[in-house]
């Protein structure tokens, strides 16, 4: 592996290294707590707005207050999803500095999660796997991967429910004006 540090670079030391891991697990803590709560509110008011959506008479005027609440709902939706994209990627970003940290220290519980979390096929491609030594990949490599590809954290399964309550909100709303105008 070709080393490219700057010419007289020294690593850090060892407490520096534990410090900035304990940073780094603070943070994604703060960052998971956060948007667990966040989807709480949004996703839990989404569904209460929807059920009472459902049991509303269909007038023409509350299908109009209708669709204004269902816009209002869809576009805080999308924007708690950015706000998600960014959280992931920030949570992302501190995961491998931690798996890096990891591995200067010797330690491997991020490590060993972040790979029970890829698919079989994918975990010997990962900069993780080679940081592992003959016995500890022998026993990460036979253990089975049984989430869906596309639902790994529990952060994505968040981001789908938020989905299915878009499309939830849009049929809603679209059965309700098909009420009104009476086809």
């Amino acid at each position: 592996m070709k080393d490219d540090r700057p010419p007289g670079y020294t690593p850090p030391a060892l407490e520096d290294l534990r410090t900035e891991y304990s940073a780094c697990e603070s943070h994604v803590g703060m960052l998971n707590q956060a948007v667990f709560q966040s989807a709480a509110i949004v996703v839990g008011g989404s569904i209460a707005g929807l059920l009472i959506l459902i049991n509303v008479d269909a007038t023409y005027r509350s299908c109009i207050q209708m669709t204004i609440l269902a816009v209002g709902v869809i576009v805080v939706t999308l924007l708690w999803q950015y706000n998600w994209l960014r959280h992931s990627t920030s949570t992302r970003n501190r995961w491998k500095r931690m798996r890096t940290i990891e591995s200067q220290l010797g330690m491997r519980a991020n490590t060993i999660a972040f790979l029970l979390s890829q698919p079989p096929d994918e975990r010997e491609t990962t900069e993780e796997w080679a940081m592992l030594a003959d016995d500890e990949r022998r026993l990460v490599g036979y253990r089975r991967y049984w989430t869906l590809p596309f639902l790994r954290t529990g952060q994505r399964v968040l981001h789908a429910t938020a989905d299915l309550v878009l499309l939830m909100w849009i049929a809603a709303v679209t059965l309700k004006w098909i009420e009104v105008v009476d086809w």
